[in-house]
């Protein structure tokens, strides 16, 4: 006699397998439907809502049925995707090739002080008061007129 637990083990998996298909169907039926709607306002007639789902099955049977083009297919696919990863991954070779270091902010000291830069010292003797406003009624909120 099984256990309850083996039961509610089996009973998730086929509920997560049936959702997943159920969603996967969803989103082919949805893909469809927008498709159908495009072709309607584009041609207007003998558009049927099964049409892409053909569409798919000829290309894919048209694919198999003429070697040529599917040859042709794999060579833009590797040449696509090798250029694809090439963006991502040829700046982080070079930098690792180079050695640049990264730094997160805070890790540095650059040597520059607040008081060698120009215009920081008034804003650091403010208050936060004479920023934000003090209620001041001329509406000069930095004391200075």
């Amino acid at each position: 006699m099984p256990d309850c637990a083996s039961e509610d083990i089996v009973a998730r998996r086929r509920t997560s397998f049936w959702s997943r298909i159920y969603r996967l169907g969803l989103v082919f039926a949805s893909l469809f439907t927008v498709i159908y709607v495009v072709k309607l306002f584009a041609i207007g007639h003998d558009v049927s809502w099964g049409a892409p789902g053909a569409t798919i099955w000829h290309s894919f049977d048209n694919a198999v049925t003429h070697p040529s083009k599917t040859v042709q297919l794999g060579f833009n696919f590797i040449i696509l995707g090798l250029s694809g990863v090439a963006i991502y991954v040829l700046p982080m070779l070079i930098a690792g090739v180079s050695q640049i270091r990264s730094s997160e902010p805070g890790d540095t000291d650059w040597g520059v002080k607040l008081d060698d830069v120009r215009g920081q010292a008034e804003a650091k003797e403010e208050s936060p008061e004479d920023r934000h406003g003090s209620g001041n009624p001329e509406g000069s909120s930095s004391g200075r007129e």
